[in-house]
């Protein structure tokens, strides 16, 4: 039975690709056959898969799949005739009825939020628009500034809010950008960093929500 995991926020620059990304990678890792459907304009999940398949890096032996959905028909009718265990969805920083049916066809919902005012009414106001359509999201505190107390801060505003969030919190790490120029996800680039930590931890989660194997992770 196929799983869908979409990313989405009412705003570009929180991290989705970069999740989608990351996320995808380690459900490849574990031996999950999977794939990224790019709604995004400027197709980032893309170009990161293009990157690490220029510079010549491990392939995932077919269990990743580069999939461009112009719309919800088109994730509707992949997922009719593929037999993917995951498929990740990267949507655009903005709301639109196109997002909306696609994420209605969505299993978890989750949305990053950065540290500051305008990520986290962002993620007020998605929450609200959701709701309306009868769908939930799941808040991330994600890029965030190494210093602690910027996670107690969001999660304290975004569960003011009424919001739900993901116990996991990732920090903002070079290791995130510097690991996709090089054309691997952060686990693969360096398996012991902090950010590979929080990836790891944060798959584990995801896997547990979606009752997918979280496996034996290297």
């Amino acid at each position: 039975m196929t799983r869908t995991l979409a990313f989405c926020s009412l705003k570009g620059g929180t991290g989705k690709t970069t999740l989608c990304y990351n996320i995808l990678e380690r459900a490849v890792n574990i031996g999950l056959k999977s794939a990224v459907v790019d709604f995004d304009p400027r197709q980032g999940s893309l170009e990161m898969l293009e990157i690490r398949q220029t510079l010549g890096r491990p392939r995932w032996d077919g269990a990743a799949a580069q999939v461009n959905a112009d719309g919800a028909d088109e994730l509707e009718r992949f997922r009719a005739v593929t037999d993917y265990d995951l498929v990740v969805c990267d949507l655009p920083g903005s709301e639109n009825i196109a997002m909306l049916r696609v994420l209605r066809q969505a299993d978890l919902i989750l949305s990053p939020v950065g540290a500051g005012l305008v990520d986290t009414v962002a993620g007020r106001d998605l929450a609200r628009n959701l709701e309306t359509g009868g769908l939930k999201a799941t808040f991330i505190a994600n890029s965030l500034p190494t210093h602690a107390a910027w996670e107690e801060t969001v999660h304290q505003d975004l569960a003011a809010m009424g919001l739900e969030t993901c116990p996991v919190s990732l920090r903002r790490r070079s290791a995130y950008i510097r690991s996709i120029l090089d054309g691997y996800g952060v686990c693969e680039w360096s398996r012991h960093s902090p950010a590979a930590r929080e990836v790891n931890d944060l798959w584990r989660w995801i896997a547990e929500r979606l009752k997918l194997p979280s496996g034996q992770l290297v």
